[in-house]
């Protein structure tokens, strides 16, 4: 669903939000974010793909790694969140 493709969208730009020169990361922490970003839109293409068609199209693996990744994706928003609340501290 559209709702489950919309839940990567603030993530990706809070993770992007991390690469700002305010933030200051080391490299090795720099190279992580860019990597999860990358994952996390090739994640966002495939869920754009499974919410321009009828749920019944898909087997029922699909729709559970949809589902999932909306869930994770809250989780990883919140971790950001809490990340950007201490180094701002």
């Amino acid at each position: 669903t559209q709702a489950m493709e919309a839940a990567m969208i603030p993530l990706i730009k809070k993770l992007g939000g991390l690469l700002a020169d305010e933030y200051n990361l080391e490299k090795r922490v720099r190279k992580r974010v860019e990597s999860l970003i990358t994952e996390l839109e090739m994640m966002h293409a495939v869920l754009r793909k499974i919410s321009a068609k009828p749920a019944e199209l898909f087997d029922e693996e699909v729709l559970i790694w949809n589902s999932w990744i909306r869930h994770c994706s809250y989780h990883m928003e919140d971790a950001v969140d809490a990340f950007i609340v201490r180094v701002e501290d």
